[in-house]
């Protein structure tokens, strides 16, 4: 079974972020984001290669890519 995992993300300063976040945001298959631009700049700021998707309430009830699939490892960062 997949695991989804709610990671909170730093507001304006980026080192405002727990090792487990970074830890997490680099184990998991993908991360879904309600904002991209500000999730990509916090992943490259810390080198994480992690896909990368936009999630929110215009397309949440969209079919994600291999979103059946067991055994997958999410992350979810909402927008503070």
């Amino acid at each position: 079974m997949g695991k989804l995992y709610l990671i909170p993300t730093p507001v304006g300063n980026m080192e405002d972020i727990t090792l487990r976040a970074l830890r997490l945001l680099k184990e998991v298959d993908l991360v879904l984001a309600e904002d991209t631009r500000t999730s990509a700049k916090l992943l490259k700021h810390y080198e994480i290669t992690t896909p990368l998707l936009s999630h929110h309430k215009f397309n949440e009830h969209q079919q994600r890519p291999d979103s059946g699939k067991t055994g997958k490892r999410r992350e979810y960062s909402p927008d503070q």
